[in-house]
């Protein structure tokens, strides 16, 4: 359904899922897509936040989560999330590649 643009009935889909599932990072990471292209991003960035709690080192969960703070207004918090995932991960060409975006005042990827 996200992919059709039914977040409304993606997003009820997930909230079930994670009823059941809650401790599987995946779900909060999905949830944090539906939410984020929803334009909620105070929920976003909670879902990424909650992805990130269950498993740190959720690339996916980082990258919504800085593009979320970034259009909160937070591109400062987002950078360092990122530069942090960077220290830990730098063959990570996609966290290369946000970074990159944001200098360049690039819209999100």
């Amino acid at each position: 359904y996200y992919s059709e643009g039914n977040l409304e009935k993606a997003g009820r889909l997930i909230t079930e899922a994670l009823e059941l599932h809650g401790n599987y990072p995946d779900l909060h990471k999905i949830q944090g897509d539906i939410r984020l292209k929803a334009g909620e991003l105070q929920a976003a960035i909670d879902s990424y936040q909650q992805s990130l709690s269950i498993n740190p080192e959720y690339a996916d969960a980082v990258f919504g989560l800085v593009v979320a703070l970034r259009r909160d207004g937070d591109g400062r918090e987002g950078d360092r999330l990122l530069r942090d995932y960077i220290r830990k991960h730098p063959s990570n060409l996609m966290a290369r590649t946000l970074l990159t975006v944001e200098k360049m005042k690039i819209p999100d990827v």
